[in-house]
C-alpha cells in the first residue's frame, strides 16, 4: 500500500457516493474504467474507511433487516387469518350438516334420494331403508338413468322416456314406457323422426320401426337395411324380399338358414322341371327338416319322400299363384 496522500478528487467521489448507498465495488469499477490507477482507487477507498468507518458497513443492510422483518410480520398475520377463517369455515359447514340431518329424519325414502340427487353427495344414502333405493342411490341412479329415477321418485318416466326416445331417434327406449297406448305413441313419434332423418339405423333392431320404416321409403330395402335385423329369421325374410325386388338369385346365398336359401332359390324356378331338378340336388337339406317328424311314421312315408313332397310344393307353389302353371 503506498503511504502518498490519495487523490482529494477520488476520495470526495468515493465518499459521495458511499453515503448514497452505493456499493464499493461499482464505485470501484467506475473509476477505473476512468482511467484511474488501481493502486490510487484502492489508497482512496481505504482512506474514506479510516476518516468514516460507518461507510465500511454494506449499504441497505439495516433496510434489508427491516424488510425481512416486516415480510415476516405479515406472513404471520396472514396464516394467522386463514386459520382462523378455516375455523369458520368448518364451524358453518358443521352447522350446516347438523340442519341437514335434522331435515332428513322427517324425510321419506324417496325424499332422500331425490335430496341426495340434488346435492349430487351419496353421503346421505345412508339414511334410506329400503334396500334397492339405497343401492341406485349409492350408484347415482340420477346421473346414470335420469328417466329411471324419475320412475324411482314417483315422477312421470313414461314421458322421460318418450322424450327422450324423439330426441335420440331410439325406438328401443320406448319399451320403457309402461303405458301400452304411450307406448305405441312413442314408437310412431320415433318413427316419424327416423323416416324424416333417412336413420334406419336409429330403429335398433325394431321389428316395427323397421317395417315402418320400409313401408315410408321401399327403396331403402338392400343388404345394408337387412343387416338392420339382429333376428335372424327376419334377417332372412328381408333378404328373400331383397331378392324378389331386385330379380337376384344370387342374394338368396346370404340367407342364413339352409332351408329358406333353398326357398329363396325355389321362388325364381320357372318349370315344374325347374323345380324337380333343384329339389333333388338340393333334398339332403330338406331331407334333414324331417328326420324327426314322427307325423311320417303315421302315413309310412319316408323322410326323402316326404322332404322331395314339401320341397315340390314350395317350388311349385309361386308358378300356380303367378298363373304360369294351373290343373
Amino acid at each position: 500500500m503506498s503511504h502518498k496522500k490519495p487523490n482529494p478528487a477520488v476520495v470526495e467521489y468515493i465518499e459521495h457516493h458511499l453515503e448514497r448507498g452505493i456499493s464499493i465495488k461499482k464505485i470501484k469499477r467506475a473509476l477505473a474504467e476512468a482511467g484511474h490507477p488501481i493502486e490510487s482507487i484502492e489508497d482512496a477507498a481505504e482512506y474514506v474507511f479510516q476518516l468514516k468507518p460507518h461507510l465500511r458497513k454494506k449499504p441497505k443492510k439495516l433496510m434489508i433487516i427491516y424488510g425481512l422483518l416486516l415480510v415476516l410480520l405479515i406472513s404471520s398475520v396472514i396464516v394467522f387469518a386463514l386459520f382462523k377463517f378455516s375455523d369458520i369455515v368448518s364451524y358453518a359447514k358443521g352447522q350446516k350438516v347438523a340442519k341437514e340431518n335434522v331435515t332428513l329424519a322427517g324425510m321419506s325414502d324417496q325424499e332422500i334420494l331425490l335430496f341426495a340427487s340434488k346435492k349430487d353427495n351419496t353421503a346421505y344414502c345412508s339414511d334410506i331403508h329400503d334396500h334397492n333405493l339405497l343401492y341406485y342411490c349409492k350408484d347415482r341412479v340420477w346421473a346414470k338413468d335420469f328417466c329411471f329415477f324419475q320412475r324411482l321418485i314417483g315422477g312421470n318416466s313414461d314421458v322421460c322416456y318418450s322424450d327422450l326416445a324423439v330426441k335420440q331417434e331410439n325406438a328401443s327406449l320406448c319399451r320403457f314406457v309402461r303405458s301400452r297406448s304411450d307406448r305405441d305413441s312413442c314408437k310412431k313419434s320415433v318413427v316419424s323422426a327416423v323416416i324424416s332423418s333417412s336413420s334406419p339405423e336409429n330403429c335398433f333392431s325394431d321389428e316395427s320401426c323397421l317395417g315402418s320404416y320400409l313401408e315410408a321409403k321401399p327403396d331403402a330395402l338392400d343388404k345394408d337395411f337387412c343387416s338392420l335385423y339382429s333376428n335372424v329369421a327376419l334377417h332372412d325374410s328381408c333378404l328373400a324380399k331383397l331378392a324378389s325386388k331386385t330379380d337376384d338369385p344370387y342374394v338368396c346365398d346370404s340367407i342364413a338358414d339352409n332351408l329358406s336359401k333353398i326357398e329363396c332359390h325355389l321362388s325364381f324356378s320357372k318349370t315344374p322341371e325347374d323345380v324337380l331338378s333343384f329339389c333333388e340336388s338340393n333334398l339332403e337339406v330338406y331331407n334333414a327338416s324331417f328326420q324327426n317328424s314322427s307325423d311320417l311314421a303315421d302315413f309310412g312315408a319316408s323322410s326323402n319322400d316326404a322332404a322331395r313332397f314339401a320341397c315340390m310344393l314350395d317350388g311349385l307353389a309361386p308358378l300356380f299363384d303367378s298363373g304360369a302353371l294351373s290343373c
